[in-house]
């Protein structure tokens, strides 16, 4: 009934792209504009030498058949025909005298956990007993709160109503207090590879949940591969994406969005625009500096409120099978020179699930540590320094690797790595976060309806609109911005 409305949609990463589906589902006309020359955004991988580094899903909320997310995922083709990852374990502490795994399955590691530090049961009860009451939690996924009714909003309170009230109770806790109820440190530290300290712990609470419940795995293929299917599902709709080819300008006339003005001087014209891109870029790109809008612009000027996330995400290739390693660990190291100051721990990965990724008989690993942007923003406007302090930390990271592990030794060779600054390079990432504002003690919930105030028929989406971002928030937010363009419609 609308084929004729089209749609403009600005930046062909996961939002972009579900928003497009839904909107070719809906029967709209639909044209996505990336500046890149492929999808995905931040959802990514690349090759180099002969190796694929995947730069983004960790874990995917949604694997799991019959759960909320799930069906957005099936919706789009994300999850067509792929083979799901269940890792054994989230993650690995390797102590000095023993080790700790935070094991997918729920009576395992509760059982786990008492043996490594019994004198902490009352406080191991207490977070296995809140993971399961986690598990049953079921996002809104199919209307924005803005769009229900009172009805609507009654049931989703109620059939979730045992799980807010555990949020409400630990809302307030950041998990860099709570992991001090423990007083076995192998606990405390894998709590940190699970969710950053400055994170209300309930957000710990979730994270496990899904896991355990095996609703977070890895998709066969990785980023790259689940990104292709994304596009392959919009183009398979009649959708069309034109890369290289970034939006400049948002033309705004009489208070209407019209078009957008692209970066090979074109202009192109539509009925509605979305912008699935960092809110930061619409705001003082694409509108010019001329519109502010003070949900974003106060959580801008509050980082203790609301901290951002960038890494140091460095790859090496390995000449040796690791796949009797644990695919995901933390370890404590002598001590290396990172950002002017001296770190004594180091969050490792291995790919050995993906064959793919590598040769035969070799492996791909990455280290990823928590970045201050700014350092690197600075260490940046010296092109020569900055390509020597990440060759100089890829090479004391190897060492340390190969000090860890006795079978690297002599086998680990860097192949790349990305800083902040390569974030905001590649994806226009505001302070090179890439993701959306946490949730933390000090956060209040954002109530967002992506809409720019004095401005009608554009709408923005993603992950910023849903704390605390991620793929699901992304592909969340782009089937709501399609609901709000129909009810315009209608």
């Amino acid at each position: 009934m609308h084929s004729e409305k089209k749609i403009l949609i600005a930046g062909g990463g996961p939002g972009g792209m579900v928003a497009g589906i839904y909107a070719l589902k809906a029967g709209l006309s639909a044209v996505i504009f990336e500046k890149n020359p492929v999808s995905g955004g931040e959802c990514t991988g690349w090759n180099r030498n002969g190796y694929h580094i995947d730069g983004c899903i960790h874990w995917l909320v949604g694997t799991k058949e019959g759960r909320a997310m799930n069906r957005i995922w099936k919706e789009t083709g994300a999850l067509d025909g792929v083979e799901i990852y269940q890792p054994e374990s989230f993650t690995a502490v390797l102590g000095e005298k023993t080790d700790l795994r935070i094991w997918r399955d729920p009576d395992r590691l509760k059982k786990h956990l008492l043996e490594v530090s019994p004198q902490d049961e009352a406080e191991i009860e207490e977070l296995t007993d809140s993971v399961k009451a986690f598990r049953s939690f079921e996002p809104s996924v199919d209307k924005p709160a803005d769009l229900m009714n009172i009805f609507e909003k009654f049931k989703f309170l109620f059939k979730n109503r045992k799980v807010i009230g555990k949020m409400s109770k630990y809302s307030r806790l950041p998990v860099s207090e709570y992991k001090k109820r423990f007083t076995n440190k192998l606990i405390s530290t894998a709590f940190d590879q699970i969710v950053p300290e400055k994170y209300s712990t309930y957000s710990l609470f979730f994270t496990l949940a899904a896991f355990t419940s095996n609703n977070a795995g890895i998709p066969s293929g990785g980023s790259r591969a689940f990104t292709q299917r994304l596009e392959d599902k919009f183009v398979g709709l009649g959708g069309e994406i034109r890369f290289n080819n970034a939006v400049e300008e948002i033309i705004i006339e009489n208070g209407i969005a019209t078009g957008l003005r692209l970066s090979d001087g074109s202009v192109e014209t539509g009925d509605f625009i979305v912008t699935a891109c960092d809110p930061a870029v619409v705001f003082n790109r694409l509108l010019k500096g001329n519109f502010v809008d003070d949900e974003f612009q106060k959580r801008y000027e509050n980082s203790k409120a609301y901290p951002l996330q960038s890494c140091v995400y460095a790859s090496f290739a390995v000449d040796a099978d690791l796949s009797s390693l644990p695919g995901n660990c933390i370890f404590a190291i002598d001590g290396i020179e990172f950002e002017g100051r001296k770190i004594n721990k180091l969050s490792v990965k291995h790919f050995c699930h993906e064959p793919s990724f590598s040769p035969a008989g070799r492996s791909l690993m990455v280290a990823y540590l928590d970045a201050d942007y700014d350092w690197w923003k600075s260490l940046n406007s010296d092109k020569e320094l900055y390509k020597k302090e990440k060759s100089r930390l890829a090479k004391d990271i190897a060492g340390q690797l190969e000090q860890r592990f006795p079978i690297l030794a002599g086998k680990t060779e860097p192949l790349d790595m990305a800083t902040p600054v390569t974030y905001e390079r590649w994806c226009g990432a505001y302070r090179g976060s890439w993701l959306a504002f946490g949730n933390t003690p000090y956060s209040e919930p954002l109530r967002h309806n992506g809409r720019v105030n004095g401005i009608e028929r554009l709408y923005m989406t993603g992950q910023w609109f849903m704390p605390p971002g991620g793929l699901p928030a992304a592909a969340i937010t782009g089937k709501w911005t399609i609901k709000r363009i129909m009810k315009d419609l209608s």
